[in-house]
């Protein structure tokens, strides 16, 4: 007969679990131990060692772990061999959950804390992987202290606040300095506003827009020159213009539009499409412009033979 029983302490209010025990009894199955079920293993407090159950040992400033088969050191104190010793906490520096750190202001030398140096027009941020403070914006870092970010007309503070862009519109061509864009008839500021590219029908040719040379049955499609024009559906680029796809009996266009593929049950010869003819024990692959033979079979030229083991398989 096995009985159980269940303890758990939890305060909502304060926000912490301190632990539970859960421990079953049962008939003893290892020799010497009370503790333990083939089941369940050992109850709350005791560890298995060669299926016996002993007691954990918990040394001072320690608690048993939420597993409750080994120990952990209180807040404050750090694991040292088989007991707990009280952490170092140096002067300007505080408890943390895995230990200790600087306090704001401060940054960790060897185990000190030194108190940051903090340069005009900067201000302490919390961040032990830097040197510990930042430049206010318009201001950026130049070795240990802060200076002014210039900032020329027609150009504003990027969000960062440590550096500046130009605005739209303008661009920067010399150090320092934001030019006007001259922008073409034709042509339309891009989506970062410091460049143009040509309007829809036009392509660049150095610093001005040429209007793109359409053929009969194509239109524009505004991409890289040697793509600035695509063919209708039912007409393939052929140099310069643009020829009709000629699509034989039993075919039709195919995605592109720009060619053609045979219908089920037809494959392309030339510029024609011809009608399979299936053999016995064969099937039309997926697209329907082959076939295959069926499982059991392979082919030997136009008809499906049985397979060696097949045919092994018929004999008997």
């Amino acid at each position: 007969m096995i009985r159980f029983g269940c303890l758990l302490l939890l305060s909502v209010a304060a926000g912490w679990f301190s632990g539970a025990w859960c421990g079953a009894s049962a008939a003893t199955s290892a020799p010497g131990s009370s503790h333990f079920s083939e089941q369940y293993g050992c109850e709350y407090g005791y560890r298995e060692v060669n299926r016996r159950c002993i007691a954990v040992q918990v040394p001072l400033h320690a608690y048993i772990n939420s597993m409750g088969d080994g120990w952990s050191c209180d807040r404050g104190f750090s694991r040292q061999e088989d007991g707990c010793e009280a952490t170092v906490i140096p002067p300007n520096g505080h408890l943390t959950t895995y230990g200790w750190e600087c306090d704001r202001g401060f940054q960790q030398v060897r185990l000190q804390c030194q108190k940051i140096q903090i340069p005009t027009h900067a201000f302490v941020v919390n961040d032990t992987f830097t040197v510990g403070w930042e430049c206010a914006r318009g201001f950026a870092r130049a070795a240990d202290r802060c200076t002014p970010v210039p900032v020329p007309q027609h150009g504003f503070l990027t969000a960062s606040g440590h550096e500046w862009d130009c605005e739209r519109g303008y661009a920067k061509r010399d150090p320092g300095e934001c030019m006007r864009l001259t922008v073409p008839a034709t042509a339309h500021l891009d989506d970062s506003g410091h460049e143009w590219d040509c309007n829809h029908g036009f392509q660049r040719i150095g610093a001005r827009c040429a209007a793109i040379r359409v053929p009969v049955h194509a239109f524009p499609t505004g991409l890289a020159e040697l793509q600035s024009w695509q063919c209708e559906r039912g007409y393939a680029r052929n140099g310069s213009f643009c020829a009709e796809v000629h699509v034989p009996e039993h075919a039709y266009l195919n995605d592109t539009g720009d060619g053609w593929t045979c219908e089920r049950g037809f494959s392309p010869e030339g510029q024609s499409c011809s009608q399979l003819s299936l053999p016995g024990n064969a099937h039309l692959d997926a697209r329907g412009n082959e076939w295959f033979c069926n499982p059991g079979f392979e082919k030997q030229g136009s008809q499906c033979a049985p397979t060696d083991s097949a045919a092994l398989a018929s004999a008997h």
